[in-house]
Order: structure tokens, then sequence, then C-alpha cells
């Protein structure tokens, strides 16, 4: 759906005489991203040929572009007289754009390992025997009071007494707490906090531009009519001031695209692309 969406594009582009900056900008990305792609390589070649596009990402396209025979056909001729041999220049700007590399140092670091690792491991001993030294201790003295209280009966009483006391008390306050907010009086309303979070709309679809702002105008009364939620936008591209029409918001693509095809059937637009503003 996507590549459907960026041939459609591409063909209405190089019909285009004007480019705009932005346009110039998806246009290098999709050919970033898609300059493999055989459908849409050849109408991408037709457009940065006419827009005489020299850089980097130009000249991979030409060069991927040129190893299918039916596109070497068409295009190598034009694009060798443009620029010259494609896999030479490419190969110069791959090469000026890789860093230089620098020899390192080595360093011997095996004997610092080493004795790191002698050290951790006699941490490692200490530590387990004097961990070892504790429970022996604590096992010893547990075993020698519970030795003692079932020698000696009052002290088991006093430990029972002792028991029953923390119990009793804890169960008093539990109970005083307990009637104290039964019987409060004035119960404390908390206030209701409504937040609202507004979901970014990042997209709309734009179904027209014109150089004259009153027909942008007119034609936003008609959308309107019709209603559609529709707005103008001023913007500067190739010398000029165009007043493009942006129908509506979406936070996403597919939901733009969507919209742009039901109105296209509904035979309310002539046609569309999603923008992103």
């Amino acid at each position: 759906e996507d590549e459907d969406i960026a041939r459609l594009w591409l063909a209405q582009l190089r019909q285009s005489t004007i480019v705009t900056s932005f346009e110039q900008e998806v246009l290098s990305a999709l050919a970033e991203k898609h300059y493999a792609n055989k459908l849409l390589s050849g109408l991408m070649t037709d457009i940065f040929l006419g827009l005489g596009r020299k850089d980097f990402i130009a000249k991979k396209l030409y060069q991927q572009g040129l190893k299918d025979p039916g596109f070497k056909k068409k295009y190598s001729k034009r694009i060798e007289g443009f620029i010259g041999e494609t896999d030479k220049t490419l190969q110069q700007e791959v090469s000026f754009l890789l860093p230089e590399r620098k020899p390192g140092k080595k360093i011997e670091i095996g004997k610092k390992i080493q004795s790191i690792i002698d050290k951790g491991v006699s941490y490692l001993k200490k530590a387990g025997a004097f961990i070892r030294s504790v429970v022996s201790f604590l096992v010893g003295s547990a075993g020698r009071g519970i030795t003692y209280i079932k020698e000696h009966e009052k002290t088991q009483f006093y430990l029972k007494a002792g028991f029953l006391s923390i119990v009793s008390i804890w169960f008093g306050f539990f109970m005083i707490s307990t009637l104290s907010h039964m019987f409060k009086t004035k119960a404390v309303k908390k206030e209701e906090v409504t937040i609202q979070i507004q979901v970014p709309k990042p997209f709309t679809i734009q179904v027209a531009a014109y150089l004259n702002q009153k027909h942008a105008v007119r034609y936003i009364d008609i959308l309107k009519q019709k209603r559609i939620d529709a707005i103008v936008k001023k913007v500067d591209g190739g010398g000029k001031t165009w007043f493009v029409v942006q129908v509506s918001e979406f936070s996403d693509k597919k939901s733009a695209t969507a919209y742009g095809q039901e109105l296209k059937q509904q035979k309310i637009i002539d046609d569309f692309f999603v923008n992103n503003k």
C-alpha cells in the first residue's frame, strides 16, 4: 500500500514543473530507502536527472539501477553523460566518507587480568570464612537459648506472658483505630481530577494547491459545505508562495490514507497524498 502511494506521488512529481524543498527531502528519503525497488527506481531516476542531482544518494540510485539490463539500456547514456562513470565516482565518495583508521596501541593486559582474578578469589575466600563463622555463632547461640528455656519453667512463663501482652496491646490499638474511623462525623471527599490526554495527530492529507489564495478559500468553502474539516496552509517553494488545502488530522498514516481513498471514491476530491505536518 505504501509502495502504491509512493508510486502515485512520484508520477505526479515527475509531471510537476516545480519541486519544493520539502518534496526534495521526501524524494531523498524514498531514494535512500527504496533505491533497489525496480518499480520506483525508474521514476526516481527521471526526477533526479531532471533536477540535476549529483549527490551521493543520487549516484547510489543510479549505480543500483544500472545493475538491471532494462534500466541500463534506458538510462546508461544519460547518467554517464551527466556524472561520468558511476562506479568510479561512487567509490571515490565512499572512500572519502570512511574515517581514517589509526593503528591502536598494543596493551599487555594478561598479567593485570590475572592479578585482578587472584585478588577477587582471595576476597571471596575471606568472605566465605567470615560468613561461616557468623552462621556457626548464631546457630550455637540459638541452641543454647532453647536449652536454657527448656530447663527453666519460669522463663517459659515469662515468655508466654510477654507474647500475650504484645498481642493484647496490638489488638486494643486495632480496635481503637477501627472505632475512631467508624464514628467520624465528617467525611473527607476527594476531589476528582480529570486529566485530558491529547493524542498527537501529525498526519493530514493534501488535496489541492493554488497560487491564488482566493481559489484555495473557495475550495475550502465547498468542502465545508460537505461537512469536511479543511484548512489552508501557506507554503513557500520554488520561488513562489503556494496555498495548500489540507483535510483533517490523523494519528497515523494508515488512517489518513483510508480517509483519502474514501473521499476519492465519493468523488469529493480528485486526488490526494498523505503529508506529515
